[in-house]
């Protein structure tokens, strides 16, 4: 759509190579992987102006070529700024009716998110995939 490889940080801390409190790609992890910065997108915050679309395919779709693409975000990210986890001085808890144990185990991620927040999140494996592995 821009004819550019870009990341929004809460996309970029899914690949566990963004060293979250800097913000920017860690060396020393892309570097355990045999990567490096070259191979990486350009990283955005979700809020920031990242491109405008490639001249080519605003021909295509019938737009101005200065049509801004914002950085975006990740589902979870931005669902959780939607809900108001984005906010200060709260907790947010979300539940279900479910009365059903999850197997599997369970761990804390500490994600970027979001307009310089970083996101937080307990991962379980879903009941979904729990009843698959029945």
């Amino acid at each position: 759509m821009t004819g550019r490889k870009i990341s929004d940080m809460s996309d970029a801390a899914g690949t566990l190579w963004l060293d979250v409190a800097k913000r920017d790609w860690s060396d020393a992890l892309l570097d355990k992987c045999g990567l490096s910065r070259s191979h990486m997108p350009t990283l955005v915050e979700g809020c920031e102006v990242s491109a405008t679309l490639d001249p080519q395919v605003a021909k295509l779709w019938g737009l101005n070529a200065s049509v801004v693409v914002a950085g975006g975000g990740g589902d979870n990210a931005v669902s959780a700024i939607g809900v108001g986890g984005g906010l200060a001085g709260g907790c947010l808890y979300l539940s279900r009716d479910l009365r059903r144990a999850v197997r599997g185990h369970r761990r804390l991620s500490s994600g970027a998110a979001v307009g310089g927040s970083r996101l937080p999140a307990t991962c379980c494996r879903t009941v979904a995939s729990d009843e698959r592995d029945a």
